[in-house]
């Protein structure tokens, strides 16, 4: 699976409490993994299943390879009035390409 803004990690801790065999988190800020890795209440998420990519998510969907069964949307700035790519008909299509046939 896919998180998109993974943030501060409680979409990501879920997930892997839940048994995601593997998850993308992908956040745009590295500073903010670092702030997740000192302060989230799990504790510092180090496992195999978990890769942290560090990109703008339109431009992690138009340049992936890899499909996804899942694909969770964080927050994405808003916070920041940031428009995010899901609001755009061709952001939705580069991540519609990425899931898998038999995803949800």
């Amino acid at each position: 699976m896919a998180i998109v803004g993974s943030g501060s990690g409680n979409d990501v801790a879920t997930a892997l409490r839940m048994g995601a065999a593997h998850v993308d988190a992908i956040e745009i800020d590295p500073a903010i993994r670092v702030s997740r890795d000192k302060y989230h209440p799990g504790g510092r998420m180090t496992t195999l299943a978990l890769r942290c990519r560090f990109n703008d998510a339109r431009n992690f969907f138009r340049t992936a390879d890899q499909k996804y069964d899942l694909i969770v949307y964080g927050v994405l700035g808003f916070a920041y009035g940031i428009k995010p790519c899901v609001q755009s008909a061709r952001g939705f299509l580069r991540v519609y390409a990425r899931r898998n046939r038999r995803s949800i």
